[in-house]
């Protein structure tokens, strides 16, 4: 904030975020800034999140940016034609690692991503930080081959999320499945919880491979029969995902609550009470 006679001489105007007329006015508008007089001032509000404005496509390009805290995500570099998004935010001041598939309408995992989802997956068992994992993904492209190049890639993937000692958390947004060892939330790659919005499309069959062809005939047109054989924890709405994952991020991070067992890192919630 600064006062318009400031560089007044030099005939341009200063280089600040706010100009106002004097040193009392500025006085006032920096009490409002750090929140005194934040209505007065008219500062605007962080719009709402346009999650809940959603109609059966879900927004991936910008999914992260508003499930985080204002001003904490750290995204990481995306190549062009990619569309996972990865990064490091922050829900109810806790770090969390996410990954976003579905961005720029690429609902293909590609080759190239599974060492940027690897990464991603890896920070999040070093530094014990919950992991997201939000599906809008036709399944694996064509370039993955299971018997090639793309095979120890992906079972390395696989094998981290198994073994991490945080909790992995898996919402389906648009297209998915949450079955066998598909590297996006199947129930063989161990998820804390697996959830699901109103127009997700999951099947209830799992299938010798995970690329686009092999699972499209097989999802239905909405979550609730995956709910109903317990393949999906809980369905909810945009609005509910914010405030639903600050709950589990802190839950997750009060170790009085939650341990891991040493034999296979697994997660558990342990009572106060003898004999519960």
């Amino acid at each position: 904030v600064t006062t318009t006679n400031v560089q007044a001489g030099e005939g341009r105007r200063p280089e600040a975020d706010i100009v106002v007329a004097d040193e009392t006015e500025a006085v006032r508008v920096a009490r409002a800034l750090v929140g005194l007089d934040a209505e007065r001032l008219g500062v605007p509000k962080r719009a709402p999140s346009p999650l809940g404005q959603l109609f059966g496509v879900p927004a991936s390009d910008t999914m992260a940016e508003h499930l985080a805290d204002p001003g904490t995500l750290i995204s990481f570099a995306r190549p062009d034609g990619s569309g996972l998004v990865g990064g490091i935010l922050r829900i109810a001041g806790i770090p969390v690692v996410i990954a976003v598939t579905g961005a720029s309408g690429q609902r293909l995992l590609l080759h190239a991503d599974l060492d940027r989802l690897g990464r991603l997956v890896g920070i999040s068992g070093r530094y014990s930080i919950p992991l997201l994992l939000v599906q809008d993904c036709d399944g694996y492209a064509p370039d993955i081959d299971f018997e090639g190049t793309s095979a120890r890639p992906l079972a390395d993937v696989v094998a981290a999320q198994r073994c991490l000692p945080a909790p992995l958390v898996c919402l389906v947004a648009g297209a998915g499945h949450v079955l066998g060892t598909f590297c996006l939330g199947g129930r063989q790659v161990d998820p804390s919880y697996i959830l699901a919005w109103p127009w997700a499309r999951i099947g209830v069959t799992d299938t010798p491979a995970y690329d686009a062809e092999s699972l499209a005939p097989y999802r239905q047109p909405g979550p609730w029969l995956a709910a109903g054989l317990g393949l999906v924890d809980d369905v909810i709405t945009p609005e509910e995902t914010g405030p639903w994952l600050g709950w589990f991020v802190r839950l997750a991070r009060d170790r009085r609550h939650l341990a891991p067992i040493a034999a296979d890192r697994r997660w558990y919630a342990r009572s106060s009470i003898k004999g519960t």
